[in-house]
């Protein structure tokens, strides 16, 4: 599926998430479940498809990494490799995310039992409130990384709006999908914990 041409795009690597989502709601409204109900059976089936078409292409192009990895895909003719080499300029941050995770999957695998003492309990709300801060931190440096990500693909999407050989841009811009991919994953990564120790309390 070519999300770009779904939804009348140009294939590029920045898109304002805003103007694809109302390009979304303006394409599918007539297609929505509700219109559609009333339709004879095969013209509402044919409007299930069309509108589940719209909203994937919708999500694939409000979203950065997706939305390289199809550029990549249209530009060479071939999905992206899936390969696992960290992008560059990351493997500190990925090292941190990676020990802070490890370190509070540890913390929260050596619960304190609820019959424990008042004191034992306070100590505990007090590292999990520590654990907390040092997740807290590790989100903000990847939130850090984010923006500059997206300040990159700003300056990738002027060349390529320019007219400059796109071919040249290729590896920069699988490098940012990468990158955007293992952001997300963090994000997922840290919020997931950051929850249970809120859970814990």
């Amino acid at each position: 599926m070519n999300a770009f041409e779904l939804l009348g795009f140009p294939p590029r690597p920045l898109l304002d998430a805003e103007k694809v989502q109302s390009r979304f709601l303006e394409l599918s409204a007539p297609l929505h479940p509700d219109r559609a109900h009333a339709l004879p059976d095969e013209e509402r089936e044919k409007a299930t498809r069309r509108f589940a078409e719209l909203n994937a292409a919708s999500r694939i192009l409000r979203n950065p990494r997706d939305r390289l990895n199809l550029l990549l895909e249209l530009e060479t003719g071939k999905k992206p490799r899936d390969v696992q080499r960290i992008p560059p300029g990351t493997m500190e941050l990925f090292s941190e995310v990676g020990q802070a995770c490890r370190d509070a999957d540890e913390f929260l695998a050596s619960r304190t039992d609820a019959n424990a003492s008042p004191i034992l309990r306070a100590a505990a709300k007090g590292r999990a409130a520590e654990w907390r801060r040092r997740l807290d931190a590790t989100l903000i440096q990847v939130d850090e990384k984010a923006e500059r990500a997206r300040t990159d693909l700003a300056a990738f999407d002027v060349q390529w709006a320019s007219g400059e050989r796109h071919a040249a841009l290729l590896d920069s811009i699988e490098n940012l999908a990468r990158l955007f991919s293992y952001i997300e994953r963090w994000r997922s990564q840290l919020q997931d914990r950051l929850l249970e120790l809120q859970v814990r309390g």
